[in-house]
């Protein structure tokens, strides 16, 4: 193929930190080892509520990126509400299990009522204009969108609605109209009917429409009456090649990495886990709960409640390169899912750094989700729903036993694992750009 330049529209790009923006990150670096020419349209000023610079060395030297400058008035929001720059932003607010104040309600309105499909839209027109007469001049032949914000998708669909002969791909890392949040936008039935039409143009328009979870793809299905493919989130082969085992300082190690809101806390978790301390005083002498980048204070006062709070180490942030070796040194990854409508949906990215680490995954949530499908896939270990203590109580009892006889607590499907590296996943979507 004589022309592999394609060109990827993305709001989060380094040193924006996250899960948001590590998918695409890995994707051009292994699309450029492959041979591909990945042009990057960014934002030149935009608001990131977190920074990680460590992704920059991913990024392949001399890549192609363009930056476009973005108005982003909803940055109003945080001087509005008088939010510090370490807390987080505002759509992580919505999440949030209370609104209290009118200041956050009638925030929350604006959000949904007036920045449609999101705070970006200020983006959509000037960035497709030029888009336009770029991709004309370059004789670019490919374009991918990534959302959110799914402004991004309005963006590629103007430029494809201009030039009907380009292909796009529609890259989907969360819903659209079926986000967990959704529902609380305060939506107008205008507002809510104009999302759902930019949400069904965009699914209808693109050659092709990418979706991180089988969950997501079956809805997205339902709404379009089309074929959507499945490209998961995935690990870096680089990082996380190798499994590792130590148990090091003989302390049996519970760790989560991510952030931690409250509607993710699962009070079933900490008093499963009261319970095992009180009945064995083996594991109240070795017991270590890390937890690992933002986490809403609600969750330290559960741990604390239940008598836990001695056994607690919080670091608010890592950078990224640096997940690895909390990852090698624990024994046991904390997966905790959304208290949503949409939770069989919910995968979140880090559920394939876990599983390159080889480790023992505890998700609660959902045993029939998507996430408990990859570990049940994976033989990577167990799920459980919300609020079953005695259920946590009893793996988590089997799994210390294991630990205290030097046995590995799981025994993981390394090929079914490595068919979630970046790199297998990008054969799949070179295939796709094909």
């Amino acid at each position: 193929m004589k022309n592999k330049k394609v060109l990827i529209i993305s709001y989060y790009w380094p040193p924006s930190g996250g899960s948001g923006v590590q998918r695409w990150v890995y994707f051009v670096k292994f699309l450029h080892q492959a041979g591909w020419e990945p042009i990057l349209f960014v934002p030149k000023n935009p608001g990131y509520a977190t920074k990680d610079t460590s992704l920059l060395n991913d990024i392949p030297s001399g890549l192609n990126i363009i930056e476009f400058p973005i108005r982003e008035p909803y940055r109003l929001f945080h001087f509005f509400n008088k939010k510090g720059k370490d807390r987080p932003g505002a759509d992580t607010i919505l999440q949030q299990q209370n609104l209290n104040g009118w200041k956050q309600k009638l925030s929350v309105w604006i959000r949904g009522n007036v920045f449609i499909p999101d705070a970006r839209m200020l983006w959509i027109r000037p960035s497709s204009r030029f888009l336009f007469q770029y991709v004309k001049k370059y004789q670019i032949q490919r374009i991918i969108s990534t959302g959110p914000p799914h402004s991004c998708h309005m963006i590629a669909y103007r430029v494809k609605r201009r030039i009907q002969h380009i292909r796009w791909i529609a890259d989907f890392r969360d819903p659209w109209t079926q986000l967990d949040f959704y529902e609380r936008l305060r939506l107008t039935s205008w507002a809510d009917k104009k999302h759902h039409q930019a949400e069904k143009k965009v699914l209808r328009t693109a050659d092709h429409v990418v979706a991180v979870g089988w969950y997501m793809a079956d809805a997205f299905r339902k709404i379009a009456d089309r074929h959507i493919d499945v490209i998961p989130n995935g690990f870096d082969p680089d990082a996380f090649g190798k499994p590792h085992n130590q148990e090091p300082n003989g302390q049996f190690i519970l760790t989560h990495i991510g952030t931690l809101r409250d509607d993710r806390n699962d009070e079933g978790l900490w008093e499963g886990l009261q319970m095992l301390v009180h009945e064995n005083p083996m594991i109240r002498e070795k017991l270590k709960i890390q937890l690992i980048g933002y986490t809403d204070p609600s969750v330290i006062l559960s741990i604390r409640s239940n008598g836990l709070g001695n056994h607690l180490l919080h670091i608010p942030h890592v950078d990224h390169d640096e997940v690895p070796k909390y990852l090698f040194q624990s024994n046991v990854l904390l997966l905790m899912l959304n208290r949503s409508p949409h939770i069989e949906g919910i995968i979140t990215g880090k559920i394939f750094e876990y599983l390159a680490s080889g480790k023992a995954i505890l998700c609660t949530g959902s045993q029939s989700g998507d996430a408990a499908k990859i570990i049940d896939l994976c033989k990577a270990g167990m799920a459980v729903d919300f609020d079953h203590p005695q259920e946590i109580k009893s793996i988590l009892s089997e799994w210390f036993n294991q630990f205290l006889e030097g046995k590995s607590i799981t025994n993981p499907d390394r090929n079914e694992i490595e068919s979630f590296s970046r790199k297998a996943l990008t054969r799949e979507l070179i295939e796709l750009l094909n």
